[in-house]
């Protein structure tokens, strides 16, 4: 093997490397394979480990675009926040973990500092990226500078609809793709330059007489991609100056960067919507059907941390001293839990006030999945897991109780997933 050959090598699997994101279990990704059909992937799907997901993204041209959405790991309501999820599509063992709730009262300062929300100089989460982070950062400040509940949760009303506004975000998608069309072709033709005319004309004539008119070309594409990036956003975003340093400063680190930059720009174009609106906009009509019917049985049969009671048993198992931490910690809980499920009835509205708008089936969403064979007796209301055998609950959705199909009589017995 010759020395360009092991060069040319080397760089498909740095690109491949480019190629991969590493994502939270709550992301939804909407990935088109360069044709304009965009198809809905939730990050819980991909494989990875418990708490990230590894996604591949189109490699070769025509290069595709790459929207991401995430659920809020922030629950809001007119007394409070809560790190209690409303919404646990992907993310289903985060049910089980203890949750925080603050009230505005106790937030001092609000901040994004990156991907990262930063709670009195604490960080609190960490979103899919810096324009969600900056999006719910703004959002709570603004409730905590409201004057009493009742005008929190009129803000609150507010925020839901423009996330749901499924009207601009068709009309954000439209203006960014309509802006990034030269980038799209600039990156299209760099990623053409460095795959195949560079190997083609190395091979045919050899690197000796060639490579100042290979390096000048390279350049050329290399810093029309740079400054056409910077163009775009500054166009879209104006004030995000931030982050279009940041993506510059990778962009002139290696040509590699400059052939994803179109992917990375759209990537947080929508992350302000809900994942069902960029799915209605983005989506077959089928695909966005199956998401919603999956989005409302999440927020219909919520998954649920342990009962009240067994907290009650370990709090009667303390001692003295450790009985009051444990009792303000299931209270705090409770406060938790309370402003999730507060939110996730308007969720739940929003989310069926969309699917009839489509005129997709809301009942056929809610309703028992077609049994795969005679020994299917059981199924979750939630992730419709089919059991052989009834169970108390879904192995997979924590607090969820199995239901029988209809006209099946069975006994409880020990957990067995129907493969």
């Amino acid at each position: 093997m010759t020395g360009a050959q092991e060069l040319f090598i080397a760089l498909v699997v740095l690109y491949l490397f480019e190629c991969v994101l590493v994502l939270r279990r709550d992301v939804i990704v909407f990935r088109s394979l360069g044709f304009g059909r965009f198809r809905a992937i939730p990050a819980g799907n991909l494989p990875g480990s418990p708490e990230r997901a590894l996604f591949f993204s189109m490699p070769a041209p025509p290069l595709g675009g790459l929207y991401l959405t995430e659920q809020s790991p922030i629950s809001l309501s007119p007394t409070g926040i809560s790190t209690r999820r409303a919404e646990h599509f992907g993310c289903e063992s985060e049910a089980l973990e203890p949750a925080e709730f603050r009230s505005y009262a106790k937030i001092e300062q609000i901040a994004a500092d990156g991907p990262a929300l930063k709670i009195n100089d604490e960080i609190a989460e960490r979103l899919c990226g810096p324009v969600a982070a900056r999006a719910l950062a703004a959002e709570i400040d603004v409730l905590r500078n409201a004057p009493d509940a009742a005008g929190r949760d009129r803000l609150i009303e507010r925020a839901l609809d423009a996330r749901f506004d499924i009207d601009a975000a068709a009309a954000k998608r439209e203006t960014t793709e309509r802006e990034a069309g030269t980038l799209l072709m600039l990156c299209n033709a760099l990623c053409v330059y460095l795959f195949t005319i560079v190997p083609l004309v190395v091979w045919r004539s050899g690197l000796d007489g060639t490579w100042a008119m290979l390096l000048i070309a390279l350049a050329g594409l290399w810093g029309s991609i740079a400054a056409e990036f910077v163009r775009v956003h500054r166009r879209l975003d104006p004030d995000a100056s931030a982050d279009r340093r940041h993506r510059f400063a990778i962009i002139c680190c290696t040509p590699l960067s400059a052939v994803r930059a179109y992917e990375w720009l759209l990537r947080e174009r929508l992350a302000a919507f809900h994942a069902l609106a960029v799915a209605i906009v983005t989506c077959e009509k089928a695909d966005a059907a199956a998401l919603a019917g999956a989005m409302l049985r999440d927020l219909e049969y919520p998954c649920r941390r342990a009962a009240a009671g067994v907290a009650a048993t370990s709090i009667d198992q303390c001692d003295a001293s450790g009985e009051s931490e444990l009792r303000s910690r299931e209270d705090e809980n409770a406060e938790a839990d309370e402003a999730a499920a507060w939110l996730r009835s308007r969720l739940r509205d929003r989310v069926i006030r969309l699917m009839r708008r489509l005129e997709l089936d809301v009942a056929g969403a809610l309703a028992a999945p077609l049994r795969d064979d005679a020994d299917s007796v059981a199924y979750c209301p939630r992730c419709h897991t089919q059991f052989v055998r009834q169970v108390a609950d879904c192995a997979h959705c924590p607090g969820v109780a199995v239901r029988a199909f209809e006209n099946v009589v069975t006994e409880k017995e020990p957990v067995e997933v129907r493969s």
